[in-house]
């Protein structure tokens, strides 16, 4: 089966819609690398802060405990010599 050129729909036959392609490429492009470089300053600028940050900020304090372990008081040693003295007494 055959098809004439006559018979296509314009669309495809005319030559003019290569041509608009080239414009939306063109717009792609061009917000592409717009967009890019924005991100690019936006970044640079935040790691700047970042390291200005951590420059005035090297002493970092230290945590409070949340909370802290106290262990009682050893109890004394029983002094058997003393206690068998006060006993005998």
């Amino acid at each position: 089966m055959k098809a004439d050129r006559d018979d296509a729909p314009e669309w495809l036959t005319s030559r003019s819609r290569k041509r608009g392609n080239m414009g939306v490429v063109l717009a792609g492009v061009i917000g592409m690398v717009v967009t890019l470089g924005a991100l690019t300053l936006v970044g640079q600028a935040f790691m700047q802060n970042t390291v200005t940050n951590l420059a005035t900020n090297s002493q970092q304090p230290k945590p409070k405990p949340v909370a802290e372990i106290t262990r009682p008081e050893p109890t004394p040693r029983n002094d058997w010599d003393k206690i068998v003295e006060e006993q005998a007494r």
